[in-house]
């Protein structure tokens, strides 16, 4: 298992109520999390689109900081599909609000 992803996971031990989505190495300092309001509404599969989205869009808090810097550093972006009625708008929905907040 990766350091980051276990740091992670002892970081969602000690915050059970939120989903993280990015978190400084050093301080351990949550620098994005799923909008609060959102999470007890959010399914399994929800919250694992809505962190694809993030991962797949915006990588890292610091990697959208420093993107005005380094022109070169983007995102490839991604597609999010499943079956009908799966909440793919929601999973969107919360991201967009995840992001902007």
């Amino acid at each position: 298992m990766e350091k980051r992803q276990v740091e992670e996971e002892e970081l969602a031990l000690l915050h059970p109520d939120k989903v993280i989505l990015d978190f400084d190495n050093d301080t351990k300092e949550i620098l994005a999390e799923i909008e609060p309001k959102f999470v007890p509404l959010l399914k399994k599969h929800q919250i694992d689109g809505v962190k694809f989205l993030f991962n797949s869009l915006v990588e890292s808090v610091d990697l959208v900081e420093n993107e005005s810097k380094d022109k070169s550093a983007h995102s490839h972006g991604g597609i999010l599909a499943h079956c009908m009625g799966l909440g793919k708008t929601f999973q969107v929905v919360a991201f967009i609000q995840s992001v902007l907040t």
